[in-house]
């Protein structure tokens, strides 16, 4: 059995993937923190991307929870699912079973999830979002093995639209209530300092990830339905919300990349008084090399074979689908962040790769890169541990997940 941790951050999630690549036996249980005590800049998104490789990595696992006793699983169960990570859990083990795994909680587990998954589709009304999401951060899911798969705040809900995902327009709306609700736990921070232009570039951030999840999450790389898959967002802001200033370096402890992030002098405002906006995008789906290439990757397969795969759905009017080249990939999500002074780390397969869009703004469709050279046509990325093009390969990570640092500081946001 693995046994995760209350307090988390990127660097120490990673630990995690080597325990599985470790684990010799068939089955591996999973027990889960009834809550994380401190979940760290980016620590919870990582979280839910290793319960989902651990979920499909050993799909006979189950997950053990701290009930002791089946007769009196109902308030540990809802408290379970009111936990994002412990939701994601129980929408992706096989089963959900007491601490001494003698009995199978998974049919209560499973009416406390839908529980909650149905409060998420009252964000999507205004007058309603503030009760359907506790505290400064936010999760909306789509779990595809229940009735509440296709979020209101997502799609379209006319049947003759047939579930399909909602305008750009929409999307930017969706963002503003996402900020919205954020801000509205920041001392710091006053909802008319952000210009429109923020929330919609926050917008289409959202509506081009959530879209590329949409076509390639419910499916492996045939093409054939999973049999349980999420995908969703979370997003939380790190402000100051009281006398005691958010430690963003000790949160960054162990990611060096993001660490350095931190440090710019264009960020010293943002970092003095905490204002980041994190967003991140995760989907359980095979990962963007393995949809690109439409085959899976050896064992012997080469890392940069891998890399130029994932790269190659970065391109304007790439696509990690292999039957469409609609949309324009990850293109337009890298130039809002470059305007934005972000910060964006995508997860996927034996990958983790960053780019600083402080210290390395995005150019376009032909970059400048790390050698000096041009390379037409190429969106890089620099490799999370080496901070260069040297590529380091990772233990595996089942789906995508993308998470971006955005400065919520005002006059880091003004640029219009």
């Amino acid at each position: 059995m693995i046994k995760v941790q209350k307090t988390q951050n990127i660097a120490s999630i990673e630990k995690y993937y080597e325990v599985l690549d470790e684990w010799q036996r068939k089955d591996c249980d999973l027990l889960l923190p009834k809550q994380l005590h401190n979940w760290r800049m980016g620590g919870k998104a990582a979280l839910v991307q290793f319960i989902i490789t651990w979920a499909k990595r050993f799909p006979l696992g189950r997950l053990i929870t701290h009930v002791q006793d089946s007769s009196d699983a109902d308030t540990q169960l809802q408290r379970l699912c009111d936990e994002d990570h412990g939701l994601v859990g129980v929408m992706m083990a096989s089963d959900i079973v007491t601490i001494a795994g003698d009995a199978s909680l998974k049919a209560s587990a499973y009416r406390f999830a839908e529980r909650r998954i149905a409060r998420m589709i009252d964000f999507s009304v205004p007058e309603k979002s503030k009760n359907a999401v506790r505290g400064p951060a936010i999760l909306l899911l789509c779990a595809d093995n229940t009735t509440k798969a296709h979020l209101p705040s997502f799609y379209y809900q006319n049947p003759r639209l047939k579930k399909q995902v909602r305008s750009v327009h929409d999307f930017e709306e969706l963002a503003k209530r996402i900020l919205y609700h954020c801000l509205s736990f920041a001392s710091n921070l006053r909802r008319d300092e952000f210009p429109e232009s923020y929330k919609r570039s926050v917008g289409k951030i959202l509506r081009e990830l959530f879209k590329n999840t949409d076509d390639w999450a419910k499916t492996d790389h045939t093409e054939r339905r999973l049999i349980r898959s999420v995908r969703g967002v979370i997003a939380r802001s790190y402000v100051k919300e009281g006398p005691q200033p958010v430690d963003l370096f000790k949160d960054a402890e162990g990611s060096t990349a993001l660490e350095a992030y931190l440090r710019h002098k264009e960020l010293r405002e943002a970092v003095l008084r905490p204002s980041f906006f994190e967003l991140s995008i995760f989907d359980s789906g095979p990962g963007l090399a393995l949809r690109w290439l439409g085959r899976p990757l050896g064992p012997d397969e080469r890392i940069e074979d891998e890399y130029t795969a994932v790269m190659a759905c970065l391109h304007k009017h790439g696509t990690s689908s292999a039957h469409t080249h609609r949309g324009i990939g990850l293109h337009s999500v890298m130039r809002t962040l470059s305007e934005r002074k972000g910060f964006l780390k995508i997860r996927t397969g034996r990958l983790s790769v960053y780019r600083d869009f402080v210290s390395d703004p995005y150019v376009g469709q032909e970059e400048e890169v790390s050698d000096g050279e041009k390379e037409k046509s190429t969106t890089y990325m620099l490799d999370w541990h080496s901070k260069t093009s040297r590529l380091n390969t990772m233990p595996r990570a089942e789906g995508t997940l993308v998470t971006m640092f955005i400065p919520l500081t005002a006059s880091r946001v003004s640029n219009e």
